[in-house]
């Protein structure tokens, strides 16, 4: 599975992203509440096997991702945690066989440029999303 994961600054508005998130399969997150790749590789591989394996908290992938990102079981409770907040400090993610666009569309799509992320030690994180991966 390969994923592009992008720290963005985006000129369009939270509800258009929103859209263009559902229409082209882009998981988009809250850059800060996000701490390093690592933690968005595994809630893809997490919501991934939760479907295979038929313990899939949402019905929708793509909140799955963010469920499993966020280490909880409730939805609302994800998006407050990690949900996209600026869209001018946003992480955007997608497995290149599901949206099948390069960076470059991708950054054109959200007139969005790339911006610095400052990954941080996601241990705490991983923790928690293993935690809820073995409680199920």
């Amino acid at each position: 599975m390969t994923i592009i994961i992008m720290p963005l600054a985006s000129a369009l508005g939270k509800p258009e992203l929103i859209g263009i998130s559902k229409k082209h399969r882009i998981q988009m997150f809250d850059l800060d509440s996000v701490k390093n790749k690592l933690q968005v590789e595994l809630a893809f591989l997490h919501a991934e096997e939760a479907f295979k394996e038929k313990r899939n908290i949402s019905k929708d992938r793509q909140l799955e991702v963010l469920i499993r990102a966020a280490a909880t079981r409730q939805i609302s409770e994800a998006v407050r945690k990690i949900g996209i907040r600026d869209p001018k400090r946003m992480l955007a993610a997608c497995k290149t066989d599901e949206c099948k666009m390069t960076e470059f569309e991708i950054r054109t799509m959200l007139k969005a440029k790339k911006i610095h992320w400052k990954q941080e030690d996601s241990s705490e994180e991983i923790r928690r999303m293993i935690e809820t991966e073995v409680g199920e």
